[in-house]
C-alpha cells in the first residue's frame, strides 16, 4: 500500500519539526505557494513534538488555519489523550474542540492538586488517571469547557453535571479552579466510605498565598450531603475544607437521621475525614 510522508523543518538538513503520514494527499496552493486547502485520507497521522493526531480524514484550510479531523479521530498531548466524532483545531486561537461522544483522559492529579494535609485523601496520584465524558469540549491554553451530559470518573470521585470548566488544563499544569454547574451530583470515594452530594453549583479552588494553602470545595444551590450511615446534611452553603479536613456550614443548617432532625443557627465546624479508616 502506498504511503505519503510530509515533513516540516526549520531549514534544510534540520530534524523534522512536524510530520504527516497518510495514504493519499491532495493539496491546493495559493499564488504565494501557501497551502489553500489540503485533504489527507487513509490512516492519517500527524505529529509535532508531544502532540499526535490520528484520523481517517483530515482537511486543512489555510484561510482560517482550521484543521478538521473526522472518521474516528483521536489526539494526544503528553499524558493527555482524547477522542470524539469530530475534532477541530484552530491554529490562530490555539484551540481544540471535540464534538460528539467526546472524551478526555488525563492524570488524576491534574484535576486537583494534592491535599495540603493528611486530613483528606490526596487526589495527586501520578500513576492513576481520570476521564471526562461530554457531548463536546473545548481546550485552550489555560482553560477548558465541557458541555452536555458531563461525567467525570476519578479514582476518588465520580461527578455528573451539565457544564464543567477547568482553568489551566495544560499537560504540565494542575487545575487551580474547577466549576461544575446545573444538576450537580457526586460521590466521594475514600477507603471504605462514600459521601454522596447534590447541588446546583460546585466550585473547587486551590491556591497558596504567603505559605497558607486554600483547598476548598464550595457547594451552593440547595446543597445536600448523604453519609454512609444514612444521615444527611443540608444548608444554603456547604464548604468542604480539604486542607484542614473539615465541613463548614454557615447559618442555619439541617441534620437528619443521626437521632432526629436537628435545625440550628450555630456555625458548625465538623471534622470531615473520609480518608481515615474506621476502627474495626
Amino acid at each position: 500500500m502506498s504511503q505519503v510522508i510530509v515533513t516540516e523543518t526549520e531549514k534544510p538538513g534540520d530534524q523534522p519539526r512536524a510530520t504527516l503520514n497518510c495514504g493519499r494527499l491532495l493539496a491546493n496552493f495559493a499564488g504565494t505557494n501557501q497551502i489553500e486547502r489540503m485533504l489527507a485520507e487513509e490512516n492519517v497521522v500527524m505529529e509535532q513534538g508531544p502532540r499526535r493526531f490520528s484520523a481517517g480524514q483530515a482537511v486543512f484550510t489555510g484561510t482560517n488555519q482550521l484543521l478538521t479531523l473526522t472518521q474516528n479521530p483521536t489526539w494526544q498531548d503528553g499524558p493527555r489523550t482524547g477522542q470524539a466524532d469530530m475534532i477541530f483545531l484552530k491554529g490562530l486561537e490555539s484551540e481544540l474542540t471535540a464534538q460528539g461522544n467526546a472524551s478526555l483522559k488525563l492524570p488524576a492529579g491534574h484535576l486537583a492538586p494534592a491535599a495540603s494535609s493528611n486530613a483528606l485523601p490526596s487526589l495527586d496520584m501520578t500513576n492513576e488517571f481520570a476521564e471526562i465524558f461530554s457531548s463536546e469540549y473545548t481546550l485552550r491554553t489555560n482553560f477548558a469547557l465541557f458541555q452536555g451530559g458531563v461525567a467525570v470518573k476519578h479514582p476518588q470521585m465520580n461527578l455528573n453535571c451539565k457544564t464543567l470548566t477547568l482553568d489551566a488544563p495544560s499537560s504540565e499544569t494542575k487545575a487551580q479552579t474547577l466549576v461544575a454547574q446545573d444538576a450537580v451530583n457526586f460521590t466521594l470515594n475514600a477507603n471504605d466510605q462514600k459521601i454522596n452530594g447534590t447541588a446546583e453549583r460546585a466550585v473547587y479552588t486551590y491556591s497558596v498565598d504567603a505559605g497558607k494553602t486554600n483547598d476548598l470545595i464550595e457547594l451552593t444551590g440547595d446543597p445536600k450531603l448523604s453519609m454512609a450511615d444514612g444521615s444527611t446534611f443540608e444548608n444554603q452553603v456547604i464548604f468542604l475544607d480539604r486542607a484542614n479536613g473539615k465541613l463548614i456550614a454557615p447559618g442555619k443548617y439541617l441534620v437528619r437521621n443521626f437521632s432526629s432532625p436537628v435545625v440550628s443557627n450555630d456555625f458548625p465546624v465538623i471534622n470531615f475525614n473520609p480518608g481515615k479508616k474506621r476502627k474495626r
